[in-house]
């Protein structure tokens, strides 16, 4: 239901193949699927990151990363620990080395 009524131009009428794909391009979307791929500035497109969803620019739906071997890297999200998680990773290192030095 997302997807309703978007292949259709401002007329009602449905646009063709080529047209709807320029309008994507336009808003920085997929091509193929619509999704969201560029933040579009005054006079140029910045590719996005939606981890997940979209690299760099690129639709992991549509095109998605091939694997050629076990080293390839693949990029992941990266969170910095705030204060609360370090007491709570701290807390719990203490009750594992009590836990162990019981056993």
């Amino acid at each position: 239901m997302e997807h309703l009524g978007v292949d259709l131009n401002a007329t009602g009428s449905v646009m063709t193949r080529r047209e709807l794909q320029e309008q994507r391009r336009k808003r920085g979307e997929c091509l193929t699927c619509g999704r969201k791929c560029f933040q579009k500035k005054l006079f140029k497109m910045v590719p996005i990151t939606d981890h997940g969803k979209v690299l760099e620019g690129r639709c992991l739906n549509c095109k998605p990363l091939e694997i050629a071997s076990d080293n390839t890297v693949l990029p992941a999200p990266v969170e910095v620990a705030t204060a609360k998680d370090m007491r709570r990773f701290q807390e719990s290192q203490v009750s594992m080395r009590r836990v162990a030095g019981q056993g």
